[in-house]
């Protein structure tokens, strides 16, 4: 919490992913009511720029992320007892869906996303570089995709190492997971075909930028998905790859 981030920078109340019930609702909101169940998008977006026409509400121009204070804005998030939001960003809660599981669909959403955006065929091989909470997400939604085996790869040793996390480790037992840490990491691309046990032309999704800072690479035919954030420490600000869906192929 020292601001080094660039995207938390003090003083700031963070958290972007939560639900709750409407307390109270301005004076010239319609359609939403007191008491309902709701969670929301954690972009706050104007939906008139090129981009918010387009769908592309993810990429506006004038975006807020809540829980976010970088050099443009300030966003006051919700790890309060009371969150302000503007209406269009809020989503109704079905009664079946708990407020746990509602805080999770924004994460959810950023991984299905980067599936949807990556080209995926029954039975492929892709590769996770980064496997935090949103990597392991991009994880589940890829298994859920067809993907007959993935491939998590991390710079962190204890996010991979075997026996992390019990459902992992039955994962890997089973075939489809495979992961990679530091130490083989950094020389993995060389010899991406054979980890794959294939052509080395998977489709990869890339949640963060140490590896290929580092002189990791991919062979050719590849196509990647890139999300998360590029550390400072890489030449670049750390908020270069959140603001953009970046795609990259070789």
């Amino acid at each position: 919490m020292d601001g080094s981030t660039g995207r938390r920078r003090p003083p700031i109340i963070m958290g972007h992913e939560a639900s709750g019930v409407i307390a109270e609702v301005g004076e010239r909101v319609t359609g939403w009511n007191k008491g309902e169940r709701v969670t929301f998008d954690s972009t706050v977006y104007c939906g008139s720029c090129w981009f918010c026409r387009r769908g592309l509400i993810n990429l506006c121009d004038h975006r807020r992320v809540s829980g976010v204070s970088c050099e443009d804005y300030r966003q006051h998030g919700a790890f309060a007892e009371y969150v302000a939001v503007p209406h269009h960003i809020l989503y109704r809660l079905p009664e079946a869906v708990s407020f746990e599981h509602a805080a999770m669909i924004e994460a959810v959403s950023v991984a299905i996303h980067a599936v949807e955006r990556t080209p995926i065929s029954l039975g492929e091989t892709a590769v996770v570089v980064g496997v935090g909470v949103i990597g392991l997400l991009v994880v589940q939604a890829l298994r859920l995709a067809g993907c007959g085996k993935i491939i998590a790869v991390d710079l962190d040793e204890d996010k991979v190492r075997p026996g992390a996390k019990a459902r992992h480790r039955r994962e890997s037992e089973s075939g489809w997971l495979q992961r990679i840490g530091r130490s083989e990491a950094l020389h993995w691309g060389a010899r991406s075909r054979c980890c794959h046990g294939g052509s080395g032309n998977e489709p990869y999704v890339q949640l963060c930028g140490s590896l290929c800072a580092q002189g990791w690479s991919a062979d050719p035919g590849w196509q990647s998905e890139a999300f998360g954030r590029t550390p400072p420490t890489n030449g670049g600000h750390p908020t270069t790859y959140p603001l953009r869906q970046l795609r990259f192929e070789w």
